[in-house]
């Protein structure tokens, strides 16, 4: 009697499974590889923002009062890079006259709480926001104190990032990283970011809370190129999904090379400062 003979498997057939099972075995990623690229894609990100030396933007600050209204605010901003440790901002009210002359300045660090200082001009004096008071809210906006320094991509220190998947975002091809604060004062447990392939900016960041709830969102979008060099955004909106309101940033007239110096950003400087 003829052994029987079992048929091989068509090679069409086996074609069909490798193709299949080839992306699932490219995406099968270890934990510590995830950690690897999303430094990496957050070290790329902010080396693309850094080299300005110093800057200035004009912002309009557009948010909701309680009658559905909404009001608008005229801020002026002065910005100067550190590379040694963290960058310092000056931001100043212009408009409207409630608000005009109030000031705040922040010398940011990558191992403790980043330092505030508000000038109250009715008062002629300067207040140190303690680190408890830094997650309060910004002039009653949705954004927090914490959140000012997001106009550009965070020293990589100040995070430990994850990568988590590749995903389209308006038509952009965007890496999507998790981070997670590594000082002890925030408002969130963790953050995902969305961050374009191409030019490695940040469009899309998803703020959760404490207990793990998406709390706010936000956008950053209208990228214009400057200096030949640098990508810096004309709007980034907060919204806060909890509670459903918004908080519009409108940036514009940006200049770069400005001169500016250390003895610019002091505690006294801020009384100065127009």
């Amino acid at each position: 009697m003829d052994r029987y003979v079992k048929p091989h498997t068509p090679f069409w057939i086996l074609l069909l499974v490798f193709c299949v099972l080839l992306p699932a075995a490219g995406q099968a990623m270890t934990e510590r590889e995830r950690v690897e690229k999303g430094m990496q894609i957050a070290t790329e990100s902010y080396r693309r923002e850094s080299g300005f030396v110093d800057f200035f933007a004009e912002l309009t600050l557009i948010q909701e009062n309680g009658e559905g209204k909404n009001i608008y605010r005229h801020i002026r901003l002065w910005g100067l890079e550190r590379e040694d440790e963290g960058d310092k901002s000056i931001s100043v009210f212009v408009d409207p006259p409630d608000v005009k002359g109030f000031a705040r300045l922040t010398h940011s660090h990558s191992d403790r709480p980043d330092d505030h200082w508000l000038y109250i001009p009715e008062k002629r004096r300067v207040k140190r926001l303690s680190p408890m008071s830094q997650l309060s809210r910004f002039m009653g906006s949705q954004f927090s104190f914490e959140d000012l320094r997001l106009y550009r991509a965070e020293k990589v220190e100040k995070y430990n990032y994850r990568y988590l998947r590749d995903e389209l975002y308006k038509g952009m091809n965007c890496f999507v990283v998790e981070r997670f604060s590594r000082k002890e004062y925030s408002n969130y447990s963790r953050q995902v970011i969305w961050v374009d392939k191409k030019e490695y900016r940040i469009f899309k960041i998803d703020f959760y809370n404490k207990q793990n709830q998406l709390l706010k969102t936000l956008t950053k979008s209208k990228y214009k190129l400057y200096e030949g060099r640098f990508w810096c955004m004309g709007e980034m909106k907060m919204a806060n999904c909890l509670n459903g309101k918004t908080t519009l940033v409108l940036w514009n007239n940006y200049k770069f090379g400005l001169g500016l110096t250390e003895s610019n950003f002091t505690r006294k400087s801020l009384k100065r400062i127009k």
